[in-house]
């Protein structure tokens, strides 16, 4: 029963990423970059946070030089690398494409937890992967009819989802030195640390006062696909192994497909339609599956 709870907080985590476009499209067209949309995110992910932390664990503030090294780390791959390479998708291509192409991770998750944490594979995870990247391949265009997307927009998307996969691993690696609230409370710390050099805040600000239409995205948008998100999906994957928790992670290509099809009328020929069940069922069947895998 635990697994199922700590599977459902990972799904619904990353369904909340998978809603990123409603916010990132109205910021992007108000004159922000993905850079400063990336800070927003975090910084006021950051207070919110902080503030929970403060009344619910005060505790969970302490953490040794050594696993804010790996925190910083970890920031860096999520809120600098990720957020920003997947904005920078979004914004340049269409959101279900930004989406799946984001879940290329699962690939460099496998790999990565092989090596790290010994993660054992066995058949049905290896026809996950290959039923993921077989439907993203679909989504994207690679097989069909779909248009080609920008070369710039290929490349963040994959390096989107290379970052998204190193973040997996961290995570559970830094869940396992850490609590769940110190992982999440640093890791938007230091991503709101690394990127305000990067992204000058005061002319973020005099954007937001010349467009007040912006405001409401800007209030939700870190609450909301920063840190509810983040908190679902690292406490879920602290109790799951990786190669389970980038399968379960698949609800955000999954939602992000459908809001761009939904909301942005994409393109959504049967072709892409089909790219998007094979996702699923890749879900559904690691879903399935025993809680440990005992086969190589």
């Amino acid at each position: 029963m635990n697994q199922f709870k700590y599977s459902i907080l990972v799904f619904a985590g990353a369904a909340l990423w998978g809603i990123e476009a409603l916010f990132i499209n109205p910021l992007s067209d108000g004159g922000l970059s993905p850079l400063q949309i990336s800070f927003l995110g975090a910084f006021l992910a950051c207070i919110v946070v902080a503030l929970w932390t403060l009344i619910k664990d005060p505790a969970s503030f302490k953490a040794s030089p050594k696993d804010l090294a790996l925190l910083a780390l970890n920031a860096l791959t999520v809120d600098v690398a990720f957020n920003t390479l997947y904005y920078s998708t979004i914004i340049h291509s269409q959101a279900s494409v930004a989406a799946m192409l984001a879940y290329t991770s699962p690939i460099f998750v496998m790999i990565l937890a092989r090596i790290i944490f010994k993660e054992r594979m066995n058949g049905r995870k290896y026809l996950c992967l290959i039923m993921t990247v077989i439907g993203c391949a679909f989504v994207t265009g690679f097989i069909g009819q779909a248009a080609p997307i920008p070369l710039y927009a290929l490349m963040t998307g994959i390096g989107a989802g290379a970052s998204y996969g190193l973040f997996t691993i961290l995570t559970k690696f830094t869940s396992q030195r850490c609590s769940a609230l110190t992982v999440l409370l640093y890791t938007l710390l230091f991503g709101t640390l690394f990127l305000a050099p990067l992204c000058h805040p005061y002319s973020i600000l005099q954007t937001i006062r010349s467009d007040h239409t912006l405001i409401p995205y800007v209030l939700l948008f870190g609450p909301v696909c920063n840190a509810l998100a983040n908190g679902f999906y690292t406490w879920g994957v602290s109790r799951i192994t990786a190669n389970k928790a980038a399968i379960l992670a698949a609800s955000e290509p999954l939602v992000g497909a459908v809001v761009g099809m939904t909301v942005y009328s994409e393109s959504h020929e049967p072709i892409k339609l089909f790219g998007i069940v094979l996702v699923l069922g890749a879900i559904i069947l690691q879903g399935l599956g025993p809680v440990e895998d005992k086969s190589v």
